[in-house]
């Protein structure tokens, strides 16, 4: 049991912002208790690698009597670093525990030396579904989303079933890859598995699905785009009329219309209508600010499906609910008001350089 001292200590250690208060916290620890207490010996160790104070968690790592390898692994990912624990792993003899391998596989991927994860994952006596989802993940972010695909297809024959980790991992890999089919097998699969209702999955489903969007033609063969469609026709039965000026392309009118429906958020909402239960949030991440335009339409889209609907684009996160968004519209006026100074900006430095 923590006494009250050891609790401040460790509420201190855990929230302090500055070296030196860490290393004053350090000596208060040495004269009052002692580092060799495993909760607050791992607190310091933890608070000095995220004050980027590498050598400092080093030592103190090297003085703990009882060695938690894990918790050293997870917040010191540098590949020079991963080398000395895998050294030491070896020395202790934990190199077959499962909790330490598949750590030291994660270290070495996000570092970018595959071959060393690789060869830790292949000498493992047994692999975990963490073991597997480490190696589909590592090579799926190192941009080998075909080889990520071979080792979940090893997975399965291995007769591992899969979770929301690996799913996520498969669906970036398709978004990688751009293969429409490949994306529809992965969805069918993941309907199969009950996990569409998993909030993760159905997220990255919305991402993978508004990011393909742009490379579907055949609109009228397509269920996803047919689904758009029809909830922009029925928005605009509700009134809802494009706002074309966040349209900065010099064209028709009609054509800016088509432009700014086909917004990917819009494409996002759309298919996450048809394939999420009713009563489930839609979040939809952006990369880029959301326009005006696409703000209106998730307000009305909330009201007309009475579903609730938080787009996270570069600023913010817009809950949107009953019509109504978080921001309380203040927003808008602000992105329009960028929108035009942008505008005027290129229009004047062209202009200048038109002069030269």
């Amino acid at each position: 049991m923590l006494t009250p001292l050891v609790s401040a200590l460790i509420t201190a250690i855990s929230t302090c912002s500055s070296i030196s208060y860490c290393r004053a916290l350090h000596c208060r620890v040495i004269k009052s208790v002692n580092c060799n207490h495993g909760f607050i010996g791992d607190q310091l160790v933890s608070r000095y690698v995220e004050l980027g104070c590498t050598k400092d968690s080093l030592e103190l790592f090297d003085e703990l009597p009882e060695k938690d390898l894990f918790q050293l692994v997870l917040v010191l990912e540098k590949l020079d670093v991963g080398k000395y624990i895998h050294g030491i792993a070896v020395k202790l003899g934990v190199l077959l525990e499962v909790k330490v391998v598949n750590s030291l596989i994660n270290l070495y991927g996000k570092c970018g030396y595959l071959e060393a994860a690789c060869c830790l994952f292949e000498g493992m006596p047994v692999q975990s579904l963490v073991s597997w989802n480490s190696m589909v993940a590592v090579h799926v972010h190192m941009g080998l989303a075909e080889k990520g695909i071979g080792y979940f297809i090893m997975m399965r024959r291995a007769g591992i079933n899969s979770d929301q980790a690996t799913v996520v991992s498969l669906l970036l890999a398709c978004e990688n890859l751009g293969v429409r089919k490949l994306a529809e097998a992965v969805h069918g699969y993941i309907l199969n598995g009950g996990l569409d209702r998993n909030l993760a999955v159905a997220t990255a489903l919305l991402d993978l699905y508004a990011k393909l969007a742009g490379q579907w033609r055949d609109a009228s063969k397509n269920k996803y785009l047919i689904s758009w469609k029809k909830l922009v026709r029925k928005n605009r039965e509700f009134g809802f009329a494009s706002k074309t000026e966040y349209v900065l392309h010099d064209v028709d009118e009609e054509v800016k219309e088509d432009l700014i429906n086909k917004h990917s958020e819009k494409l996002a909402i759309a298919f996450g209508l048809l394939v999420t239960n009713a009563g489930m949030p839609l979040i939809v991440t952006k990369n880029i600010r959301i326009c005006g335009d696409c703000h209106g339409f998730a307000k009305l889209v909330s009201l007309i499906e009475k579903r609730t609907i938080i787009i996270r684009d570069t600023k913010r996160f817009h809950h949107f609910t009953n019509g109504l968004c978080s921001c309380g519209d203040y927003w808008l006026g602000l992105s329009l008001e960028e929108l035009r100074s942008n505008t005027n900006s290129i229009t004047s430095s062209s202009s200048s350089s038109s002069r030269r």
